[in-house]
């Protein structure tokens, strides 16, 4: 009965260790962005009209969508748009859009981060962000 509960390890019995959180205590002091691809679909799909319904072979080559989003680390106020793709100048003009959209909201965007690692490196001559 204990191993089918997983609890048949010693090491199973240890509470788990909690998540590592973090926050920075500045807004616009790191900006995450990140781009989700979403298929595209020209009707309902298969759980509302069945596997074999007449027309289904009409979703393939509906093309995609690529949700782009920025998220401030330090008070997760998020800003987001869906574009028709995630090439380089589409990238770059969309973070052009946050900044300016973060600064009307009296937010100054300080760094950025990606799944790829940081956009704005930080250099030894320039001074924190305030």
């Amino acid at each position: 009965m204990l191993a089918r509960l997983g609890l048949n390890r010693l090491s199973r019995l240890e509470p788990l260790e909690p998540p590592n959180r973090y926050q920075r205590r500045r807004p616009g002091e790191l900006v995450h962005l990140d781009i989700k691809k979403l298929g595209r679909f020209r009707r309902p799909g298969h759980r509302v009209t069945g596997r074999n319904a007449p027309g289904w072979r009409s979703q393939i080559g509906a093309g995609w969508e690529f949700v782009h989003v920025a998220v401030d680390d330090c008070t997760r106020l998020a800003y987001v748009e869906i574009l028709s793709d995630e090439r380089k100048e589409s990238a770059v003009a969309f973070l052009a859009r946050v900044v300016a959209w973060y600064a009307d909201r009296g937010v100054t965007v300080c760094d950025v981060m990606t799944d790829n690692g940081r956009l704005l490196p930080r250099r030894a001559s320039t001074p924190p962000c305030s």
